[in-house]
């Protein structure tokens, strides 16, 4: 769901994941002003965070010390919400949060992305072979795109 709210300056956007069938809510984003993000700015976003933690998984990096890298450099440096994922993972969850995925590591292909928001936030695909989509939210962060919620169904 995306929520607009306006100050005399400027329009701004709420980006709010939820729980398929239940609805309860599991995310609330609120994209900060600056450049406008692209499809393509939004899915390399996806791919700069998925693509390095997929390998590092299936290189046996557990959860946790994926994330931990993740967090070295780039646009994750110190992310609230890879903070958030590892404290999650630490207290091992029968499935794994950054990928949705009960057991070991699904093939994953980011797809289009879906710019909403008026293009302070973008949605974006990533799709797991064998297994349901999961959506993630992309925001300007203070080093470039980066994601800042993702949402999915617990396996």
């Amino acid at each position: 769901m995306v929520a607009r709210w306006s100050t005399s300056a400027q329009v701004r956007y709420i980006v709010v994941t939820a729980q398929p069938g239940t609805g309860k809510i599991t995310g609330i984003t609120c994209p900060g002003a600056g450049n406008d993000v692209t499809s393509a700015g939004a899915t390399d976003a996806a791919a700069s965070m998925f693509r390095p933690y997929v390998q590092a998984r299936r290189n046996g990096t557990s959860a946790y010390g994926a994330l931990a890298t993740l967090m070295l450099g780039g646009p994750s440096t110190g992310s609230p919400y890879l903070r958030q994922l590892q404290e999650a993972v630490s207290r091992q969850p029968s499935y794994d949060p950054v990928l949705c995925a009960p057991a070991g590591v699904p093939s994953v292909t980011v797809g289009p992305a879906t710019v909403v928001g008026g293009g302070s936030a973008a949605l974006v695909v990533v799709t797991p072979r064998h297994s349901r989509p999961i959506v993630a939210v992309i925001v300007l962060g203070a080093k470039g795109w980066t994601v800042a919620d993702i949402a999915c169904q617990r396996p």
